[in-house]
Parts: C-alpha cells; structure tokens; sequence
C-alpha cells in the first residue's frame, strides 16, 4: 500500500514514515498542505495521515479538497486537539478516524493497518463485476489483512517462531471443501492464535483477537447487505423483454442484465441479477402473468446458488 504522511514537524514526520515502512508500505512524506496536495495530484494513495495544525494549508483543508474531488482511500487525522468539537470537525471534514497527540506508535500502525482493511473492503466492493457479490467473501479480505499482521508482527521480534509458523502453516489441509470464506477465517485466525500463544506472545494474540472479532461483529451483523438473487425468465415474444424489464424496474431496487440467450427461432432466455424491495415470492408471479412468458426462476445466492 502506498501511503503519504504529512506533519510540519519534520521529525515526527520522519518517525511516522520510517514505523510505517517497517509493515512493508511505500511511505512518502510532506512538511506542508501544499506540498501535500501536489503530491496527491501526481500519486494515487492508498492513505493519508495528515497533521491537523500546520502553516497554511491545514490537513483539514487537504482532507476537504481531496473529499471534494472523488478521492475513495483512508484518510487518519493526527492532533493534538482532542476537544469532542475538534473531533467532530475532522471527521465531518472527511477523515475516517482520529488520533490525539501524542500516541503510541504501536497504536498508529494499528489504526494503518484497520482503515487500510477497511479501504479493501469497500474497493472491492465497489469495482466489483461478477455475477453475484459475495459479503461474506469481502470481509474475509479485511480480516485477512489483520490476521496477517499479527503473522509480521510475531515473526518480526522472533527468528525462531518465523520458522516455525513458517512449518505449521504448510502443514494445514481441510479434507472438506470449504465453501464460506468466512469459515477459513475463523480456521486461520484459529492457526495464528494457536501459534502466537504457544510462542509466548500472549497480549498480541488477545489484542489481535479482539480487533479481529469486532470487526467480524460489525461487518457481518450490524451492516445490512441485501440479498442478490438471479432471475431466469424464458418468453417467446421480443416485446415481453420490455414487460419484464418494467417490472423489474418497478419491483427491485436496482437490477443488471447478465445475459441474453436464443433457445430456438423465438424462444428467448434472459438472467437479471436484482435486489428486491419487498416479498421475493410474488415477483415470481408476476412474470409468469406477463404475456408470452413460459418460465420464471428466481436462485438466491449465500455462497451457492439454491432455488
């Protein structure tokens, strides 16, 4: 990941990069608002880490400009300002979170690495063109990026257990097939806990655990994510598609052609992936009274397609 720190404090600045770095991003650094803002107009960012009080050009005002012209990636306000109003104004401002001077180190990276799983998540789920997007799929991407830095950071302070997780890692297999990302999560975030514990590096297996088991809670039961479905309609009338499509447009709450087949001469198949707006069973109904429609299928979609 390639992230920008910027702080007038060219030490701290420095400190901030060189931490940083130590978890394998590409850090550039910048001792002003200005110099920030040219940088971010020639480099895509990842993230930013802005210093609030600086001369001139402000982090808040970098952080308003860039919200302003579409910029997606995390953005971390540091600042000795830790008034709940100041707060309040960062993060209205555009900033995703907030850390008061002065702050531990350990704290910063660990902040990094969150918004940056959290910055995953919602690229993903943004560029996403498959047939169907899979929730639980995208938050094992997050959770992988914490897991794997608890992996780094154990191995980092001890030659010994890099090798021997190295050893315990190769040697997992699963004789089931694993459908649910999800579930090789939980399996893996087991592994890592297993070995970090029995090497002795208890309080970053328990601080690890807990991050990672509230960011499951949040994702996973406090963000509602509606459910995909495929719809598979057969007709042999051309203008039964434009029925279809009203009705689609009508009962869902956004719909997208995947594709469209010739069965025969004039029968016809088209497949729509849709989010409904209400009762799933009557759009069923409904298409089989439209003229010329000789089938309807809806699949709904929680890792397989079931009818």
């Amino acid at each position: 990941m390639r992230i920008l720190v910027v702080d007038d404090d060219e030490t701290l600045c420095g400190n901030v990069a060189k931490i940083l770095s130590f978890d394998y991003h590409a850090v550039d650094t910048a001792c002003s608002g200005t110099e920030a803002i040219d940088l971010i107009e020639y480099y895509a960012y990842d993230l930013l880490v802005l210093d609030w009080m600086m001369p001139g050009v402000s982090g808040v005002d970098v952080c308003k400009y860039v919200r302003q012209r579409r910029y997606d990636g995390g953005i971390l306000m540091l600042t000795a300002k830790d008034a709940n109003e100041d707060i309040v104004a960062g993060l209205d401002a555009g900033a995703d979170d907030y850390l008061v001077k002065p702050f531990e180190m350990a704290v910063l990276r660990a902040r990094v690495r969150a918004l940056l799983g959290i910055f995953i998540y919602f690229v993903y789920k943004k560029t996403f063109n498959g047939v169907v997007y899979s929730h639980s799929f995208n938050i094992s991407l997050m959770i992988m990026s914490l897991a794997t830095a608890l992996v780094i950071m154990g191995i980092s302070q001890n030659v010994l257990l890099s090798l021997g997780m190295v050893g315990a890692l190769s040697i997992v297999r699963f004789r089931t097939p694993i459908k649910d990302p999800m579930d090789l999560i939980f399996l893996f975030w087991s592994v890592v806990v297993g070995i970090l514990c029995g090497a002795g590096f208890i309080p970053l297996a328990v601080m690890g655990s807990i991050i990672i088991g509230l960011t499951i809670i949040v994702f996973q039961h406090k963000i509602v994510v509606d459910t995909p479905y495929l719809v598979v309609v057969r007709f042999d009338i051309e203008e039964t598609n434009l029925a279809i499509e009203q009705l689609l447009n009508n009962a869902a709450k956004r719909y997208l052609l995947k594709s469209k087949s010739a069965m025969s001469d004039i029968e016809m198949e088209v497949t729509y992936e849709v989010r409904l707006k209400g009762n799933d069973a009557a759009l069923v109904s409904q298409l089989l009274k439209l003229q010329g429609v000789s089938s309807a299928i809806m699949l709904s979609y929680d890792g397989n397609f079931t009818a």
